[in-house]
């Protein structure tokens, strides 16, 4: 497969699920094509999904932790 239909396939597989992590395949992609502005953007927004994420769920584990013990 060459890296144009692996960008195209992984974008398409972001914009059906944002969460995804091939966020990670998709920018690894755009900067071997030289793209590393998009890359980078790519890369830096799936982060900011994935630590978001994190934080909710931590903050919802935290809470019911809280339940469990009062």
């Amino acid at each position: 497969m060459s890296t144009t239909d692996e960008i195209r396939q992984w974008s398409e597989e972001l914009a059906r699920d944002p969460a995804s992590l091939v966020f990670l395949q998709l920018a690894e992609a755009l900067r071997r094509q030289g793209q590393t502005d998009v890359a980078l953007k790519i890369a830096m927004r799936g982060m900011e999904r994935l630590i978001s994420h994190r934080r909710g769920r931590a903050r919802v584990a935290a809470e019911r932790g809280r339940r469990c013990t009062n």
